[in-house]
Order: C-alpha cells, then sequence, then structure tokens
C-alpha cells in the first residue's frame, strides 16, 4: 500500500510577546521561550503528536552568522551535525521584488537564515518525528526583517531513530527573542 505525507502549513500569528502566547484551534503549547544573548534554543518534542509548529516572534541574532536547525534522537544529549543528514531549499522573495533558491547539502543543519542580524518571524512545522526511514519534514515561511520572506521545504534523515528534540544554533554570537513550540494531535 501507497503511504502519501501530506503536510500543511498553519499560519499562526506573527507577533508573539513574552506575556501573551495564542494557542491555535487544536494544537496545544507545549513550550515558550524569552532569549536574551542565548546560546542555542532547544526544544524536547513529545511523543503523542503528529507534527509541530515553532512560532518565531522578533528572533534575533548579536552578529553576522548562518542560525541552523538541528535535530537530537537522544533528548538534547547530542545534535546531529552531519551534513549528508540535512537538505536544505529555501525560496526566497525581497521587498524590491528579487527573487532567487538556496539549496544545501551541507549544513550540518537546516539553514534558516545567514548574514546580518535582523529580526526573523513566522512558523515552521515539524513532520514526522517518529520516523527514521522517510526522515522529518520541515516547511514554512519566515519573514526575515522587512525585507525578504523566505518560504522552505527542507529535510532531515536520521539512522539513529525517531528525534524527539530540535535546537536552534547560531554560527556565531547569540540569539534574543521570543519562540513557541506547538504540537499538532
Amino acid at each position: 500500500m501507497k503511504k502519501t505525507l501530506v503536510l500543511a502549513l498553519f499560519l499562526l500569528p506573527l507577533s508573539l510577546s513574552a506575556q501573551t502566547v495564542i494557542s491555535p484551534s487544536g494544537m496545544t503549547l507545549l513550550s515558550s521561550q524569552t532569549l536574551n544573548g542565548a546560546s542555542s534554543a532547544q526544544f524536547s518534542l513529545p511523543s503523542g503528536y503528529h507534527a509541530f509548529v515553532v512560532q518565531f516572534g522578533a528572533f534575533t541574532w548579536s552578529t553576522s552568522a548562518t542560525i541552523v536547525m538541528q535535530f537530537s534522537a537522544d533528548g538534547g544529549t547530542t545534535w546531529d551535525a552531519t551534513a549528508a543528514n540535512y537538505i536544505t531549499t529555501v525560496s526566497f522573495l525581497t521587498s524590491g521584488g528579487v527573487t532567487g533558491n538556496l539549496n544545501s547539502t551541507t549544513a550540518t543543519g537546516i539553514q534558516l537564515v545567514s548574514g546580518a542580524t535582523t529580526t526573523l518571524s513566522g512558523n515552521l512545522t515539524i513532520s514526522n518525528t517518529a520516523g527514521a526511514t522517510n526522515g522529518q519534514a520541515i516547511i514554512g515561511i519566515l519573514l526575515n526583517g522587512v525585507a525578504t520572506q523566505e518560504t522552505f521545504g527542507c529535510r532531515h534523515s536520521n539512522a539513529n531513530g525517531a528525534v524527539n528534540a530540535v535546537q536552534l544554533l547560531p554560527s556565531a554570537g547569540t540569539i534574543s527573542g521570543t519562540l513557541a513550540l506547538y504540537g499538532i494531535p
């Protein structure tokens, strides 16, 4: 029997503060974090959910850097940094009408953004966290400041089994802002 994986993009409010976290109908707010000069951000991905939504609110980094998303199969004790396990495809559109694509199979994580500091907001949906063979799919739209909209279609393959944690990691400097993790039953 042929199996088909259908991914849905859930649009959540783009503004998120430490005081107000809105849980859209049908989703469960699992965790929220307010970061101020953190070296990374981690979320546990509990069992019992088909997918997760990571919501970015006023997310910034302190210096020119590449921000990657990495996965763990052991609750965050170790992080998969194997470049061959990550495939990133990002399409972007700037406010000036310039379009382009970023494709990477050599990064040590899903490359979310690279370059000078700005403000990132939006949502990424992570699905198939229980599957190792087909890997995890990451889709979503992030607004990089006011100038660029990035649309993601990415994949992580993990020979070590299901993933149960995710982290955001800058290549240099620190990260700040508000993050929320929602579970989709």
